[in-house]
């Protein structure tokens, strides 16, 4: 199964940004994005949402059906998978779009890790 990584954050120096890391299932590196967002995404959250998001529609494109998704927005794992509500319009805007995706996979899990991993895959 293939391993998607993303992350996503907002800093008055680097601005709104995010990443996914895509691996095969050997561990191999198939793509890294590096995404720049602008309005309106322009939280931490929303950038979470929107790294999720690109790393999806990449893998869609690709045809790719089975994914584990990881990432260290506990918040995120919990709303995309149901668990709690999202009460942030912004949010919900890119959740239900999250949601419109899933069904182009066959398997599909979105996991929290801790952050040191995500940082160790994406550098950030």
């Amino acid at each position: 199964m293939m391993k998607l990584y993303t992350d996503g954050g907002n800093s008055p120096d680097k601005g709104t940004y995010g990443s996914f890391l895509l691996e095969d299932e050997n561990g191999l590196l198939v793509k890294l994005g590096r995404l720049k967002f602008g309005p309106p995404i322009d939280t931490n959250n929303g950038a979470e949402y929107a790294a999720l998001i690109a790393g999806l529609e990449f893998c869609r494109d690709e045809g790719i059906k089975e994914i584990d998704c990881f990432t260290d927005s506990m918040l995120m794992v919990k709303q995309v998978n149901r668990e709690w509500r999202v009460e942030k319009k912004h949010l919900r805007v890119l959740a239900e779009k999250v949601w419109e995706l899933l069904p182009n996979f066959d398997t599909i899990r979105v996991s929290y890790v801790r952050r040191r991993i995500i940082a160790g895959k994406l550098g950030h």
